[in-house]
């Protein structure tokens, strides 16, 4: 029988009544050698990884800092004493695999097991309703109350030779949740609860204690769970990273409810339709945006700097020329192709396998050897198509002062605010802590929204990044916040709440009527929020038949006829003769012109042939013959004999006796008497004309 990591039963009688869910989803690990084995090989083949990719000493760097209170030795920057009232957490997924299998990366990525091959040791768990919850809802559910896991597992194709296989040629999903990722987003609610939770054994300090959980605080009746919203897009990599935070922050509460009640919690997901949902940009169920997209990529702006200008010609040209990307009318999707094969030690083409550490954290004495053969191209490949890739995305959500961004997350930030505004005037409120799982695109939006200096244009969320909007209650540094309420606002580790316009530069913390003003502007009213396009197609005008004829026809009264008296027969001739050359130049001239020639001997022939057969017959007259009008209109003549022809037939064929006198007869064709009659209109040969004639 399979357990989980705690070491539980995940299948049996003390399961039965443990499930008071509809569905449940959980990630499972076979605990095999194999398995644990797998994370000591994890980024070894590289000297150096992107933040990007997340690797456990930059993870180590993005726990939540303290709050700085004394203004770092300033008096006049001390703040008194605070509450934490509220915390929202928006986080990216962890690492996974590639989105998707059509990404143009370079010439065998996907024909290459070592690359286009993904298995996947990371499964998920689903539960069926549990009886109890049927009966709740009003159906009978039956005596039995035996509950059991489904394992999810994608192996059920497995005929690659015969095109079936799963899009990622292995057991792995489009987008799924790898193991590092499920690490990654551990460690993020290990972060989270050092900062946040308070129990007997972390040092936390009171002002940024969230949720005290030690006993007799309440807590442990229900679960602090309690007091969290979680709300996340229907995707498995989202569902699953904000379980596995989950996990990390209330891990010990877990277990002590088990203990006690002997069934696990349940913690209700909010999420909706994939196709409809806001967590991350939406382009389906606002227009608008697209047009805005299409609009700023179609600007000279954009083509100055991400298709004219030298370097992205330099770059275009290396991707098809040296990478070989699959489809040339396409740019390559650098991101995904170059980050999902380096975090995951995929061997990278030699010609971009030269990443050198850009990031201050990574400012060591570490020289990646150049690659042979770029030298055309220059040096730092690998950064410089990140660079591109990223930058034609981030000038799209910074362009007009962040239009975009603001239009793409108002929904989402109306939500936010809908969790967070109660705290400004209740102790009481719900939820203390909302987490929201979302993508790299989530965050990219959300902090452009905040303004031109909040996100850099050649930044990417790596794996697993975090913000944290934490909400403060001042109450004596009314100077420094008017409104007695400040928020902090954090992203990996690090607070950046003054690059937010408004914000000082000397405060980690700001008055809450910045964010709130700021986010307001564009996200306080749905209702008006405009996604309809701006551009519409003109209305196609209907048209009588004549209408359309008189349009459509070629006015000879007016048409400027100087343009073909001004060309002369040389100018034709000079123009026929290029053209033939330029025929004549291509293979499917030289083709056309053999055809051709072939039609025309064959129609020659064949006129040849009729114009002979045609002469045959006026000359096959007999010898001695001559023709005699019968009448004053020339329409009949007499053929008559005068003396012995020399033609010669088959004798089997003669219309004559065998002493060669002449046989009278009359025929159908008007011969008579001693000859054949002729007619002179229309007048055919009958069958059996080629006889001997004596």
């Amino acid at each position: 029988m399979k357990t989980s990591a705690g070491g539980r039963t995940a299948a049996g009688s003390s399961l039965a009544a443990a499930w008071p869910l509809a569905v449940v989803l959980m990630t499972f690990l076979s605990p095999t050698a194999t398995a644990f084995d797998e994370e000591k090989n994890w980024y070894t083949r590289y000297p150096a990884y992107p933040p990007y990719c997340s690797t456990p000493d930059e993870m180590a760097t993005r726990g939540i800092p303290p709050l700085d209170v004394d203004g770092g030795g300033n008096s006049s920057l001390k703040l008194g004493d605070s509450s934490l009232r509220h915390v929202t957490v928006l986080l990216r997924h962890g690492a996974r695999t590639p989105w998707g299998n059509t990404l143009n990366c370079w010439d065998d990525y996907w024909s290459n097991p070592e690359t286009g091959v993904w298995d996947c040791n990371l499964t998920a768990w689903l539960s069926p309703p549990p009886p109890e919850r049927v009966t709740e809802e009003g159906a009978e559910a039956g005596n039995d109350e035996a509950m059991f896991l489904f394992e999810k597992r994608y192996d059920a194709l497995n005929f690659p030779s015969g095109n079936l296989s799963n899009f990622l040629n292995g057991t792995c999903q489009k987008g799924q949740l790898l193991l590092q990722g499920y690490k990654q987003e551990l460690q993020n609610g290990k972060f989270l609860r050092d900062a946040y939770i308070h129990d007997n054994s972390n040092e936390n300090t009171p002002r940024l204690t969230l949720l005290d959980v030690r006993p007799g605080r309440g807590y442990l009746k229900n679960g602090p769970w309690q007091a969290v919203y979680y709300r996340v897009d229907d995707e498995a990599r989202t569902l699953m990273s904000g379980q596995v935070i989950l996990r990390g922050l209330f891990g010990k509460e877990m277990d002590h409810y088990y203990e006690k009640k002997s069934k696990y919690p349940v913690i209700p997901l909010h999420t909706a339709d994939y196709k409809r949902d806001i967590i991350s940009t939406n382009e389906n169920i606002c227009p608008r945006l697209k047009e805005m997209r299409e609009d700023m990529e179609n600007s000279t702006e954009y083509a100055a700097k991400f298709k004219e200008s030298e370097e992205a010609k330099t770059l275009i040209d290396f991707t098809r020329t040296v990478l070989q990307l699959p489809d040339q009318t396409q740019d390559m999707h650098a991101i995904d192709c170059l980050m999902t094969t380096m975090c995951t030690d995929r061997p990278l083409p030699d010609a971009v396998n030269d990443y050198q550490p850009s990031n201050r954290r990574e400012e060591q004495e570490i020289q990646v050897e150049q690659p042979e053969g770029s030298g055309d191209y220059g040096p730092n490949l690998f950064n410089r198509l990140m660079d591109l890739d990223v930058e034609k995305y981030t000038h799209v959500s910074k362009a007009n002062d962040s239009e975009y961004a603001k239009l793409a997350m108002a929904p989402l930030w109306h939500e936010i605010l809908d969790k967070l505004e109660p705290h400004l005037s209740s102790d009481d409120a719900s939820p203390k802590l909302a987490v929201y799982s979302g993508h790299d695109t989530t965050i990219i939006h959300l902090l452009a929204s905040l303004g031109q200096n909040v996100w850099g244009d050649k930044d990417w969320p790596p794996y697993a990044s975090m913000i944290a909007i934490e909400i403060h209650e001042f109450k004596q540094d009314t100077d420094k916040f008017p409104t007695g309420f400040a928020f902090r606002l954090i992203f990996n580790g690090e607070a950046i709440t003054s690059l937010i316009d408004g914000c000082r530069a000397d405060m980690d913390v700001c008055d809450v009527t910045v964010l709130l003003n700021r986010v307001k502007s564009f996200a306080s009213n749905l209702d008006n929020r405009d996604c309809s396009p701006k551009k519409q197609a003109p209305p196609e005008e209907e048209t009588t038949e004549e209408e359309t004829t008189e349009e459509g026809a070629l006015d000879l009264a007016n048409l400027d006829l100087d343009i073909f008296r001004s060309i002369t027969p040389d100018d034709e001739m000079d123009y026929m003769k290029s053209e033939g050359k330029h025929i004549i130049a291509t293979p499917e001239g030289i083709v056309a012109l053999v055809f051709i020639c072939l039609l025309c001997f064959i129609l020659g022939s064949m006129f040849s042939c009729f114009c002979c057969k045609l002469c045959c017959r006026v000359r096959r007259r007999p010898r001695g013959s001559q023709l005699v009008a019968t009448d004053d209109n020339c329409d009949d003549l007499a053929l008559t004999t005068t003396g012995e022809s020399s033609y010669h037939d088959n004798a089997e064929e003669s219309n004559f006796d065998n002493d060669g006198q002449t046989k009278s007869y009359t025929d159908d064709y008007g011969a008579t008497e001693a000859g054949r009659g002729y007619r002179g209109k229309g007048y055919r040969d009958p069958p059996g004309f080629n006889n001997r004639i004596s």
